[in-house]
């Protein structure tokens, strides 16, 4: 049985180690990645959320659980104030169409 196990993790020793510690793209492309960053990442939308100091520490939760998905934060941060007040208003009030 011992050899058995020996024999199993050199092979998949063998099997795996040329594949870790790739990547799929260069460092260059990563580097190039940070610094511009996604304009609407989680983060950035937390920061536009955190402008609306009315907001409850319920309503914030909600929101921001709203926010974790990609959809939400492309239109959150795309739209004018006026109509992220209302689409808040929406994600806390869901109405029945």
């Amino acid at each position: 049985m011992t050899m058995a196990l020996k024999e199993y993790t050199a092979m998949t020793k063998e099997r795996y180690s040329g594949k870790l510690g790739r990547s799929s793209g260069t460092s260059e492309q990563f580097a190039q990645s940070s610094v511009r960053g996604n304009p609407c990442s989680l983060g950035k939308a937390i920061e536009l959320l955190n402008k609306y100091e009315d907001l409850n520490n319920k309503a914030y939760v909600k929101i921001s659980k709203a926010l974790q998905q990609k959809d939400n934060r492309v239109v959150f941060m795309g739209m004018p104030k006026h109509r992220r007040k209302s689409w808040m208003g929406d994600i806390l009030n869901p109405e029945e169409d």
